[in-house]
């Protein structure tokens, strides 16, 4: 994950779950979180790791409009049964490869269906070229701290 490492593998490796803290300083305040990265093929287990939620970051693939379906007709119906109050994010992922296809998702859809699905905001970003990472990070963090503020 591109956020805790550091790092971009171009490697995909599955995962069931993954929970790493993610320690960052905002307004000379140590912040630590924790990112729960949950595999689409947990299903049955996948629920569990609702309980702690403070923020749901639902990503979907630019250049793979199944992706992009599955993150309106699956993961934020299941986020707002299982879920209601807590805030999500609608996240485009892979923006570097725009360019290398004319099958994308186009940003004027994607933000259409953040708002009518009642998404916090819609983020384009890419970890290939570091797109609008630390923006994804103050995103969330806003999110984050604005809802446990409630």
């Amino acid at each position: 994950m591109k956020i805790l490492q550091q790092i971009f593998t171009e490697k995909y490796v599955p995962i069931t779950y993954n929970i790493e803290p993610f320690t960052i300083f905002r307004n000379r305040m140590k912040i630590t979180l924790k990112i729960w990265d949950v595999s689409e093929q947990d299903d049955q287990f996948r629920r569990i790791y609702y309980s702690d939620v403070d923020l749901f970051i639902v990503c979907y693939a630019i250049n793979n409009k199944e992706s992009f379906n599955n993150a309106q007709m699956i993961w934020i119906p299941e986020i707002k049964f299982n879920k209601p109050k807590v805030p999500y994010i609608l996240v485009g992922t892979k923006e570097d490869e725009r360019s290398m296809s004319d099958d994308v998702v186009s940003e004027k859809e994607a933000i259409g269906v953040a708002k009518y699905l009642g998404a916090k905001v819609h983020i384009l970003c890419s970890a290939a070229n570091n797109y609008n990472i630390n923006y994804l990070i103050s995103s969330a963090l806003d999110y984050t701290c604005n809802y446990n503020e409630k």
